[in-house]
């Protein structure tokens, strides 16, 4: 199965412009848990930084990327990693529209909470120059990351700068 993904990545690779990208960005992640009615929530913030290639395909480009962000809250640190799978969608010389899927990693969870959860980031890039963008995302958690009752969430926002190769 490895063998396959490698031939078909090469294969795209070979018949589409690729370029490698890497991006700093604040982050804000909103945990908010719910149960029996009763709902409590949380922001915590802190900074990251990604790595991403990108094919384009036509107008559009598929970007596979992997983020690290590092929260800091009251002394307590996180690192969230997450690889994702993202579409870019031009609407016109230097904004386009993002959106995909993203498996939010967290580093130090306990049970009953999962540490992965599958994430819709929706967002839009801004030229600043040829090879500098602005980007801003949101992500919407699709699911739950709590086992049993109640539900927990970790919907995420960032905004920062990337640079193409």
């Amino acid at each position: 199965m490895k063998y396959l993904q490698l031939l078909i990545f090469l294969f795209i690779g070979s018949f589409t412009f690729a370029q490698f990208g890497i991006k700093a960005n604040y982050t804000s992640y909103n945990l908010k848990v719910s149960a029996q009615g009763l709902s409590v929530s949380e922001t915590v913030d802190g900074f990251g930084i990604g790595l991403d290639y990108a094919f384009e395909l036509g107008k559009t480009s598929l970007i596979a990327g992997l983020n690290a962000d590092f929260l800091s809250e009251d002394g307590d640190s996180e690192t969230v990693i997450t690889p994702s799978a993202v579409i870019r969608y031009p609407i016109g010389d230097s904004f386009g529209l993002r959106g995909g899927l993203a498996l939010v990693n967290w580093s130090d969870v306990e049970d009953p909470i999962k540490a992965s959860l599958l994430h819709l980031p929706i967002g839009l890039d801004v030229g600043v120059s040829e090879k500098i963008s602005i980007i801003a995302n949101y992500s919407i958690a699709l699911g739950d990351r709590l086992d049993g009752e109640g539900k927990f969430t970790d919907n995420n926002f960032n905004i920062g700068l990337h640079y193409s190769f």
